[in-house]
């Protein structure tokens, strides 16, 4: 009996070893900014990590295994990750980051040259948001070709930052 027993709590190991998931590679090569928050981070698969934000420097971060990081000195615990969505814990407190795009796009972005017609505080622009162009202005240059821009009619909740591939001038 005891053996069976034995058999039995080692084949459940076994198969819950399996069905737990290395949520670690889905967070890479991803902007991913805080909610509330007005930093973006992409953790790049070579152990780099990127910040936007004005004056930021790059950082790096470590794989600590069963979908824990260290960046910044700090321990997170990866709770889920979605396509626009990644949870992650420090100690009790839970933050919450949905993506802002691709890492290679915004290469991409941060690569455009600037416009003979720059953009600064207070313009009004359109701004493409899902395949539909939206009017706002700008509220802040965030630098690197990055804009904090508000949208019309919309709350400060809509708020967002955006490169020179979403912005165009009224």
């Amino acid at each position: 009996m005891k053996s069976l027993f034995s058999i039995v709590l080692l084949l459940t190991l076994f198969v819950s070893s399996l069905s737990a998931q290395n949520l670690v590679p889905k967070i890479q090569n991803i902007w991913w900014k805080m909610d509330k928050g007005k930093v973006s981070n992409c953790f790049l698969a070579n152990g780099k990590a990127e910040t936007r934000m004005p004056d930021s420097k790059n950082e790096t971060w470590k794989d600590l295994g069963n979908n824990k990081i260290e960046f910044k000195g700090i321990t997170y615990q990866i709770i889920s990750v979605t396509d626009t969505k990644l949870v992650m814990q420090m100690s009790t407190i839970t933050f919450t980051f949905t993506s802002q795009g691709k890492y290679e796009q915004a290469k991409a972005v941060a690569k455009t040259p600037a416009p003979k017609i720059g953009f600064k505080k207070d313009d009004k622009v359109t701004i493409l948001w899902k395949e539909k162009w939206y009017p706002g202005k700008i509220m802040e240059v965030l630098g690197n070709n990055i804009f904090k821009v508000s949208y019309d009619g919309f709350g400060a909740e809509w708020d967002e930052e955006v490169g020179l591939d979403r912005l165009k001038k009224l």
